[in-house]
């Protein structure tokens, strides 16, 4: 993304970068999730359910309840599943980001 006068990385932004790219799991395990629904048919699902399907599966995997993942990152990863996969646009209802 170009940054320029008119945009600039807010704080949160840049914390859910780092973070995205410290746990590249996390997005696999919230495509395949979102993938296994739409597949299903549904046509909205909540990305708070998915992050929340993510814990559980971390912690049923590792035996570890220890997984950490700030709140305010799961519609980051909504959106950045509409970047990737275009099809999930409107898929998930999001606020507009100020």
């Amino acid at each position: 993304m170009v940054q320029n006068e008119l945009f600039t990385k807010s704080r949160l932004d840049r914390l859910f970068e780092e973070y995205d790219k410290e746990h590249p799991h996390v997005f696999r395990l919230f495509k395949t999730f979102a993938l296994s629904l739409k597949k299903r048919g549904l046509k909205h699902y909540g990305a708070k359910a998915i992050m929340e399907r993510i814990r559980w599966q971390v912690a049923f995997e590792t035996g570890n309840d220890g997984f950490k993942i700030n709140n305010n990152f799961t519609s980051r990863y909504a959106r950045k599943l509409e970047r990737e996969m275009p099809e999930f646009k409107g898929f998930f209802r999001k606020r507009v980001l100020k």
